[in-house]
């Protein structure tokens, strides 16, 4: 796997999409702190599961940030295995077919910003 971390994806994405938000809105830093753990997390799936790339989007009205990953097969044999975490704190969760036979991971996550 040689693309990009998660978070450096993310905060790039975010950074711009803070711009657009104004000057109402700050990043909490303990929210942040939060997604980059979740990034690390989904750092770690991409290294399990051969990851092929990231995807990041931040919806402009709900300001929620949606990371996808794009990875070969996932096969879960534990209850205890790491993407059972990063769902505890994602919003929503989708999977689905892309591309001949891998499959994208869809993590929605509560945005970043705070109001000032």
């Amino acid at each position: 796997m040689s693309f990009a971390k998660c978070f450096d994806v993310v905060s790039m994405v975010t950074e711009e999409a803070g711009k657009q938000f104004g000057l109402m809105w700050r990043v909490d830093k303990d929210k942040e702190k939060i997604l980059k753990k979740n990034c690390e997390g989904i750092d770690a799936l991409a290294k399990e599961f051969n990851g092929v790339s990231f995807e990041v989007d931040v919806n402009d009205i709900t300001m929620n940030i949606t990371v996808s990953l794009v990875c070969g097969e996932i096969i879960i044999s534990e209850p205890s295995h790491r993407l059972y975490n990063i769902l505890q704190h994602a919003k929503r969760f989708a999977i689905k077919q892309v591309e001949s036979d891998n499959i994208q991971l869809d993590f929605v996550f509560p945005g970043i910003w705070s109001k000032v």
